[in-house]
């Protein structure tokens, strides 16, 4: 049960995050249905990515690259949104289209499954069950289970896809994919990854408040989704804009998530919080615009987001009392008798 817990937690994050916050799952009698096909797809490979970077001591760099090679295996494989020119509620066209791939819609929904889907569910999870971070949570039955699972659902979807929008890419496009997919992982588990943790502590100028990184965490999202929601509507903005203002930003976000962690005698799990809650408080604001046109839509996404709020506030305080507790415990230990 212990060990059950956080997995079951991280199959909800997972889908919660990288779809249902996002108001990309309508209020319907499919809701259900479609959520759960989610959990089994978002929820096992989160589960997955989390337990091959534990096991192999991989850390944040593990996960964000085998998140990547997460998102281009649902995106190529599954629903082929990669290449499909015309996929359902995109409808980029030529916009942003080079070699049959798009790259403006690849890179947008790549940065979502990478930070939305599997980093910030595994780190809120991790943040929630913190006795348990290092450990892992599944055995080797349980990580084939839900590796079968993970398969299983990921054809699923891809059968539904190819029914629903009549678009198969090519042959040469999936093998291409496969490789990269293959490529990535076995490049993932060869390198040696140096843990933030083992870098020397920077402490040049200081970590910035837990406002701060919030707020930037905020903003930096904000740019992320703003920047897909205004550009492929706009066509006289070139194709390479969005490009590059994604690459600029995914590379500053990683210096500066690179830097605070190296400050790990400073970096505390209320800084960690405060990422996530910028980073969630994205989806609640952009998953309106994705919503908007259904007043039924407008008002669930409305209800989620004051659940999603209220939780965060819970969970920010109950962390505020966890970090005062040990604080004491730490204090008393260090008493000495004359």
């Amino acid at each position: 049960m212990r060990r059950f817990a956080p997995v079951f937690i991280l199959l909800l994050l997972a889908p919660s995050l990288g779809e249902l916050l996002l108001g990309d799952i309508p209020f319907s009698f499919a809701l259900i249905p479609i959520f759960l096909l989610d959990m089994a797809l978002y929820g096992t490979g989160a589960i997955l990515i989390r337990e091959t970077v534990r096991r192999r001591d991989l850390g944040w760099p593990g996960i964000l690259l085998l998140g990547t090679a997460y998102g281009i295996a649902e995106e190529g494989l599954a629903t082929q949104s990669l290449f499909n020119p015309h996929f359902p509620g995109v409808e980029l066209g030529s916009y942003g289209s080079l070699f049959g791939v798009n790259w403006v819609w690849s890179l947008y929904v790549l940065g979502l499954h990478i930070i939305w889907s599997i980093s910030i569910p595994i780190l809120l999870t991790e943040l929630l069950f913190f006795n348990q971070r290092k450990d892992t949570w599944l055995r080797l039955p349980g990580m084939w289970i839900t590796g079968c699972i993970y398969v299983f659902s990921l054809v699923i979807v891809a059968i539904m896809y190819v029914n629903l929008t009549n678009f198969s890419a090519s042959l040469m496009l999936i093998c291409c994919t496969l490789l990269l997919i293959i490529g990535i992982i076995l490049l993932t588990l060869r390198l040696h990854i140096l843990p933030t943790d083992t870098l020397p502590d920077r402490n040049i100028r200081g970590l910035p408040s837990k406002w701060t990184i919030g707020l930037i965490s905020f903003f930096a999202g904000s740019i992320f989704f703003g920047v897909h929601e205004i550009s492929p509507s706009v066509f006289m903005i070139p194709a390479s804009a969005p490009v590059l203002i994604d690459l600029v930003l995914f590379v500053l976000v990683i210096l500066l998530s690179r830097r605070w962690l190296s400050q790990h005698n400073q970096w505390k799990d209320s800084h960690s919080l405060a990422f996530v809650s910028g980073s969630i408080l994205n989806t609640l604001l952009f998953g309106f615009f994705v919503a908007a046109g259904d007043t039924v839509n407008v008002i669930f996404h409305a209800i989620l987001c004051v659940i999603t709020i209220g939780l965060l506030v819970i969970f920010n305080w109950k962390l505020h009392t966890r970090n005062i507790h040990y604080k004491n415990v730490e204090g008393e230990s260090n008493i000495t008798v004359e």
